[in-house]
Formats: C-alpha cells, structure tokens, sequence
C-alpha cells in the first residue's frame, strides 16, 4: 500500500490517500487484464500505511482492518506486534508479527501485568520499535530511551491512550 500524504477534506479527520496495487485486492479478480490495472484509492489516515507493506499485509489491512468505505470510522493505526503471555498462554508464533487491533493490545497488556517473562513488541507505520515486558515493574524500551513505571502508571497511560 503507498500513502500519498496531504489529503483533507472539510468535516472529515483523514490526511492521506491510500492505493491499493492489484496483488493486494480482489475488485475485478475474474478478468485477469483488467484486475491487474485496477488500483484501489481510499481516504486513510497517514499513521495507517508504511508504505512498505507486502501484499498478504496490505490484503489483510484493506480486508480486515481498515474499513474504507466508513468514512466515519478512526484511525487503525499501523502497529505490527509480537507478544507473549505466559498467564493467558496467548501469543503470537516465532519472529512473525501481526496486526493485532489496539482492543487486543490493551487485552494483552492488562493480562501480562505482574506475570514474569511476558512482553510485547511493536513495530509502527515508521518501522520504530518498542518493547513492553513485565519484570517486577514495566519496562518499555524503544528509539535510544528505556523507561520503566509502576503496573498503576501503567494501566493509566494505557488507559488514556486506548480508550480515547
């Protein structure tokens, strides 16, 4: 998926213009010639796109995750994961990430607090890294800065963030 930055339009929040190459959606699958020349655009958030996603991943956001066509809908933010919680026995397999939606993430975390060798990894639209693990405290590392807070300042940021 490309984000063609600068977009507005009067009374909505979207900033961008996503494209959508053929490989990546299933208009006009039936007829091989034109499929292939057929790009799908929608109004997207920029936080929403890399620009560097494979085919499966832009298939799966286009499909699953993005929702174009409501116009009333907020930002998905492009956040790629991989997780482990041990207490929920939950987890994402090997090195591969996924999308995971922020409900999910905010699931995950809450179950992960206080349980030893639990973590989550994140990976954004910029292809920036963190790490959140549990041990004794949270600790969350990521762009040269490393932070560790209490589980209460925790879940309160966590909350402010999700729950928008």
């Amino acid at each position: 998926m490309i984000v063609l930055s600068g977009f507005s339009s009067e009374g909505w929040g979207f900033d961008a213009v996503g494209r959508v190459r053929p490989q990546a959606h299933r208009f006009h699958a039936e007829g091989a010639e034109f499929h292939n020349a057929v790009f799908v655009t929608s109004s997207a958030y920029s936080e929403e796109i890399s620009g560097v996603e494979t085919a499966d991943q832009t298939a799966e956001r286009y499909k699953r995750i993005l929702r174009a066509a409501d116009l009333d809908r907020s930002a998905s933010p492009y956040v790629l994961s991989g997780f482990d919680s041990p207490k929920s026995d939950a987890g994402t397999i090997g090195d591969l990430p996924l999308f995971v939606s922020s409900d999910r993430l905010a699931h995950e975390l809450r179950e992960m607090g206080g349980v030893p060798d639990a973590y989550l990894k994140l990976r954004d639209q910029r292809s920036e890294n963190c790490r959140i693990e549990w041990s004794d405290q949270w600790r969350i590392s990521g762009r040269d800065r490393k932070i560790s807070v209490t589980a209460d300042e925790f879940q309160d940021r966590l909350d402010s963030v999700i729950d928008r």
